[in-house]
Order: C-alpha cells, then sequence, then structure tokens
C-alpha cells in the first residue's frame, strides 16, 4: 500500500506547519529510503530559486536547525542526527545539504517569513501570518484558488481555510489581488477599519499604519466601506475597473483614476512616479530596497518627482538624476542616504 505522504504534506513539514501527529507521520516516513528520496526532491525544486541568495551563515545554521529539530527520530533512544556532517567520504553529498539548506532559506527569506499562525479553541491552525522584509515581495496562494502578491514591509493574514459564507483577510501594508470569482461568498480585505469587497476582481490596495488607505481596480467591481466595532458605517466608494479611491486618516475622500499600467508595472517590480513628492518616494524605496532616507532640507521633502524606477536602476544612479533637478547634494553611507 503507497504511503500517505506526499509532497504536499512534506511541504507543510518543512516550513513548520504539521500539526503533532502529521508531523509524527512525516518523521516515520523519513526513516525510508522514499522519504529521503522525496525530500531531497521537494527541497530541489527550490534551489534554482537560490541560485543568487546567499545568506548569512548565522541564517543558514539557524534553517538547519529548525530543520533539524523538526526531523526527529522516532524513539527517543535514538540520537542520530539526519542532517550529516563534513567529512572526507561524504563531501559530495553535504555539497547537496547545503544546496538544499538555501533553498530552505529562500522558502523563508525570499518567499516571506511566515510568523504567526493563530490557534483556535480545538487547538486547530486557523490563521496564518506573512510578513515580507523591506527589499523584498512574496506570492501567495489562498485556499479558494485567489492569489496575492505581498509587497516589501507589509504583512498579510488569512485562514488556512475558508469556512461557510466568510473569505476574509487582513492587509497592513501594499498589495496586489486576483480574487477567485465566488458570487455566493464574497471577499473581504480588511485594513484597519476599512473593509474592500469583491466577487472576483483584480485589484491593488495600499494601506500603511499612519497612511491614507488606498484601493484600485483593474478589473472587476469593488465596494469599500467603513467600518466601527466590526459594523459597516458608511459606504465610501463602489468602483469599477480604472477607477480609485484614497481615504485618509482624517477622513478626507478623494476618487481617482487608477493608473492600471504603473500596477502592472509594480507586479513586474518597476516603480512609477508621477508628481510625487521627494519624501513619499524615499518612503517606497525605504521598503523597496531596504535603505533609510534622511532629507533636511523642508523645501526637497515635498519636491514632486516624476520617474520611473526598475531593478537596473542603482541608487546612486537614480539620486544623480535626482540632484540636477532638484539642485541637492546627496550622500550615501551603506543603508543610509542624506539628502541635503
Amino acid at each position: 500500500m503507497p504511503h500517505p505522504v506526499n509532497k504536499l504534506l512534506l511541504q507543510k513539514f518543512i516550513a513548520g506547519e504539521c500539526t503533532p501527529e502529521e508531523a509524527a507521520q512525516v518523521n516515520q516516513f523519513l526513516t525510508t529510503t522514499e522519504g529521503k528520496t522525496l525530500l531531497e526532491t521537494t527541497l530541489q525544486a527550490h534551489w534554482q530559486q537560490a541560485e543568487k541568495f546567499e545568506p548569512a551563515p548565522h541564517e543558514l545554521q539557524e534553517w538547519k536547525m529548525q530543520l533539524n529539530q523538526r526531523i526527529t527520530p522516532a524513539t527517543a533512544t535514538t540520537k542520530r542526527m539526519f542532517l550529516p556532517t563534513i567529512g572526507r567520504r561524504n563531501w559530495q553529498r553535504a555539497a547537496v545539504w547545503t544546496a538544499l539548506l538555501l533553498s530552505v532559506a529562500v522558502l523563508y527569506k525570499m518567499a516571506g517569513k511566515i510568523n504567526t499562525a493563530h490557534k483556535t479553541a480545538d487547538n486547530t491552525l486557523a490563521m496564518k501570518t506573512v510578513t515580507t522584509p523591506r527589499g523584498r515581495r512574496a506570492t501567495i496562494h489562498l485556499p479558494d484558488s485567489s492569489s496575492v502578491v505581498l509587497g516589501p514591509g507589509s504583512t498579510f493574514s488569512y485562514p488556512i481555510a475558508f469556512k461557510d459564507a466568510s473569505r476574509e483577510v487582513i492587509l497592513e501594508g501594499e498589495a496586489w489581488f486576483e480574487v477567485a470569482g465566488n458570487p455566493a461568498i464574497p471577499f473581504k480585505v480588511r485594513t484597519g477599519n476599512i473593509y474592500t469587497q469583491v466577487l472576483g476582481t483584480t485589484f491593488k490596495i495600499a494601506a500603511f499604519a499612519g497612511k491614507q488607505v488606498q484601493v484600485g481596480v483593474a478589473s472587476g467591481k469593488v465596494r469599500v466601506d467603513e467600518y466601527l466595532n466590526g459594523q459597516p458605517v458608511k459606504q465610501l466608494a463602489l468602483l469599477t475597473a480604472g477607477k480609485q479611491v484614497s481615504y485618509t486618516p482624517e477622513g478626507k475622500i478623494t476618487p481617482g483614476n487608477f493608473p492600471v499600467q504603473d500596477a502592472e508595472a509594480w507586479l513586474k517590480g518597476r516603480l512609477i512616479f508621477n508628481g510625487t513628492p521627494l519624501q513619499e518616494l524615499a518612503e517606497t524605496l525605504t521598503r523597496w530596497r531596504d535603505v533609510q532616507f534622511e532629507i533636511q532640507r523642508a523645501d526637497l521633502k515635498t519636491m514632486p518627482v516624476t520617474v520611473t524606477v526598475d531593478n537596473q536602476v542603482t541608487l546612486h544612479q537614480l539620486l544623480e538624476g535626482l540632484s540636477v533637478i532638484g539642485d541637492f547634494k546627496y550622500t550615501i553611507n551603506k543603508h543610509k542616504i542624506i539628502i541635503y
């Protein structure tokens, strides 16, 4: 009879999402040759993503320890470690495991590390939270086949499984949504006290703490509402394709046109600024490039900037061009940029 452990369950095990029963089941499976082969195959599937990614030695050691802690012997009397150490006769094997560990690093670092998993009263996993560090994005596939591209420096929480008549997720930051249509169960995105409800569409939300909430629709239709204590207070907008709305913390509502092409460029890692204040541009680059800006001249903070920034444009090249237009000087010291 075939073993019940499959690649999907093994991926949950690697990410640390298994229940104790599933973890025990996987560990038992890993004592077999078939289990070890499937583990290597599963990890190797992610290896291509790690070709240009080199984690620090302490991070690599941490991931190794985390994986090793999950891969434990079936009996307490056995002390064998599953991951091999480097020696004369197994250096080739160790090289393979280094590649596999790097792929685990990619799962945690490049795709956004899973920070928390809340549990319900019956001790079953209910919500999963993904946080992307600065300079990284993550693509998240939801239980209903919807997908989310989470921008840098953002946090997204969603149920492990959608139940009953609810498809509700939580966002702080920036994300692009492609929602699977289901007229019977509306899809809701909660950003603070603002709810965006859709049936099936593509749209983008920016909702960073202390900033205005901005919702733009690429296709379909969405409704944006303000809530108080879990109850709707007022409808802010009903948006169709090509439309957007902004809502400030002070309660100001600003409708407008949604630049769909700019949003699609965002998906490809290209940032388009059109008359954007330099301070706002700097805040965006702080998240996307993992740098810190200090703008010392007050007049420069509101200077409008129109520019396209992609992965090929270095910060030095960008600042050189902007400094000519804005008549300012700058210094770069590692991850800090001072504009004066």
